[in-house]
């Protein structure tokens, strides 16, 4: 009785060697490019207290942050109403790589305006980039750093600042971004290029920040199975 169940190794192993096929076999799992705001924080601003009630945030100055679930866009939409000339505003807001790829960050910054009634925020309608601007009322500044879970320590780290693309964000990567706007003091003894506030009061301008996440491969130029030579030729 034990001698077909000895014999049966045998035969599976010779069926194997006798069949008339070779299967390649492949798995592939499509990774996902998440960007999403985790945190916000108002370090400066400097705007008129209208009402006199001793508060700006939340109201002369309002923050909105939601995830579009028919885009899956994050937006940040910030209201300052009313600004007047020497506005300063200056936030930092926390940006995660949720995803399961490595990304790479560009963005884009466009304004568009004065406009006689309230633009809201969608569409964005017309807009022209800020660097073919000759000398806009503003400056403009933005400053992006990487924080990444050091594995030995446990310990998240703070690297940059970074340029657009200059960085890969890893899976769980904080991105920190901080932007700063400032409005120029009108100066009526100066030029008329400053006499913005007179021309624009009672209009609304409109700024946008567009990030996007680029995701990012690396290349394997050569590797082998172990266990099987790279080339079987003698």
């Amino acid at each position: 009785m034990l001698i077909p169940l000895l014999l049966m190794p045998l035969i599976a192993i010779g069926y194997a060697h006798f069949t008339d096929q070779v299967v390649k076999k492949y798995k592939l799992h499509v990774g996902s490019v998440f960007l999403n705001i985790t945190g916000f924080h108002l370090n400066e601003a400097r705007m008129p207290d209208v009402d006199n009630d001793g508060v700006i945030f939340g109201d002369e100055l309002k923050v909105n942050i939601y995830d579009d679930p028919a885009t899956s866009i994050w937006y940040e939409e910030i209201t300052a109403d009313p600004m007047t000339g020497g506005f300063i505003l200056n936030t930092t807001t926390w940006l995660h790589n949720s995803g399961k790829l490595p990304f790479e960050l560009r963005w884009e910054v466009f304004w568009s305006g004065p406009f006689d009634t309230d633009p809201c925020f969608d569409p964005p309608g017309p807009t022209l980039p800020l660097s073919t601007l000759a000398s806009p009322p503003w400056h403009y500044s933005m400053v992006l750093y990487k924080w990444h879970l050091n594995p030995a320590t446990n310990v998240y780290e703070r690297s940059g600042p970074f340029a657009p693309t200059q960085t890969h964000y890893k899976p769980c990567d904080y991105i920190e971004v901080i932007q700063v706007v400032e409005f120029d003091q009108p100066d009526p003894t100066n030029a008329p290029s400053m006499l913005w506030q007179k021309e624009w009061q009672c209009h609304w301008i409109r700024l946008w920040v567009t990030f996007t996440a680029q995701d990012v491969t690396s290349t394997i130029s050569s590797n082998t199975v172990p266990g099987l030579p790279a080339n079987p030729l003698p």
